[in-house]
């Protein structure tokens, strides 16, 4: 194992859980958790007593690991969680102190996840939130807590997701919003609370998408925005009250701002 300061990647159980006897409750650098066949890691409970990470902490293509109980009194990572490949991952229940994050949030590829309980406490993300190819995750409960996101938003190809709900309480994304080829919701009820949008907002390609009135509270989108290809959605009337400047494209069709 490799000093702090520097990414250390943890490959097996044993090694979890001998970095968790071992270090103390501020790591000064990244963790990769990654492992193979080979004494699969199934189990991240051993890291809870950490509270802060200096650096990223990547999570990803772990086989065997079925959920994410562990780091719960995590309350800050200074750069981005990546959670991404897991193919067995069916419930993120840990993070539950998680403050603020310095980086990005992402979570894809992960296709049998079902359940996100953890991030309660989560209220910023400095750079990113990224939903990707969860094919079973239906709702982002987790997230009740988030207010901001300091550059984007993308929600794409989640097959399954019914609601926006866990999002209630956003107020501001810095650069963009995109919900993108996700084929089961049929409203934005969730991001009620989105008051601005600094560059663009994208919506495209969500088939049963019917309103998006529940966009009642965005004032203002800097740049451009495109709405295309949701086959269900007929009524743009809340695009006329959102103030900014830049593109305005409706089913392909450029209309004024």
């Amino acid at each position: 194992m490799s000093a702090q300061n520097e990414q250390l990647k943890i490959e097996s159980q044993s090694e979890l859980i001998n970095f968790g006897l071992t270090t103390s409750t501020i790591y000064y650098g990244g963790l990769e958790i990654n492992s193979g066949q080979l004494d699969p890691i199934t189990d991240l409970s051993p890291l809870n007593h950490i509270q802060r990470i200096e650096g990223e902490l990547w999570i990803f293509d772990n086989e065997q690991l079925k959920g994410i109980n562990g780091f719960n009194n995590l309350v800050f990572v200074k750069e981005s969680i990546s959670i991404q490949g897991n193919d067995d991952l069916e419930k993120i229940n840990g993070f539950k102190k998680l403050r603020s994050i310095g980086g990005a949030l992402e979570i894809a590829y992960n296709m049998k996840l079902n359940e996100m309980n953890g991030f309660l406490s989560l209220e910023k993300v400095s750079k990113g939130v990224f939903f990707d190819e969860n094919e079973n995750l239906t709702n982002f409960d987790g997230l009740k807590n988030l207010v901001e996101i300091g550059h984007w938003l993308n929600i794409t190809n989640m097959n399954n997701l019914t609601s926006l709900k866990g999002l209630s309480n956003l107020r501001y994304i810095g650069t963009y919003l995109q919900i993108e080829g996700n084929f089961s919701i049929t409203t934005l009820k969730g991001l009620n609370s989105l008051e601005s949008i600094g560059g663009h907002m994208v919506i495209n390609e969500n088939r049963n998408l019917e309103s998006i009135k529940d966009l009642e509270s965005l004032k203002t989108i800097g740049k451009l925005i495109h709405i295309n290809d949701n086959n269900k959605l007929v009524d743009f009337e809340i695009i006329e009250s959102i103030q900014g400047q830049g593109e305005l494209l409706i089913n392909h069709e450029q209309k004024k701002r």
